[in-house]
């Protein structure tokens, strides 16, 4: 019974923990007074656009090999973020079955 105890505190303590990062992203400029051409680069033309959490801007996706994940930009089309390593502990396991705090690499699937 402890353990199934100890269990439930660690799902909702990660939980807690992971889903408050949500509330701290800093707001954007307001568009209406600076034109979005002059805050934000211009994209190589080779860049397929998308976007990172709290990014105002458009940044690149990721390609073959690049870090992807909760906190990175998505993987290009036609590839997925394969997590790096399987989970080496109990909270690592139910970390990554919630797919909180998922870090990865972009790969062809």
């Amino acid at each position: 019974m402890k353990t199934l105890f100890l269990h439930i505190c660690v799902v909702l303590v990660v939980i807690v923990v992971t889903g408050s990062d949500a509330l701290s992203c800093a707001p954007c400029l307001n568009h209406r007074f600076l034109p979005r051409k002059r805050i934000c680069p211009k994209l190589p033309k080779t860049c397929e656009p998308a976007s990172k959490p709290c990014g105002c801007c458009p940044v690149c996706a990721g390609k073959v090999g690049d870090r992807c994940g909760r906190f990175q930009v998505r993987c290009e089309k036609g590839l997925t973020c394969q997590s790096q390593s399987e989970p080496t502990s109990l909270l690592g396991a139910y970390t990554i079955s919630f797919n909180y705090l998922r870090q990865g690499i972009c790969r062809k699937p």
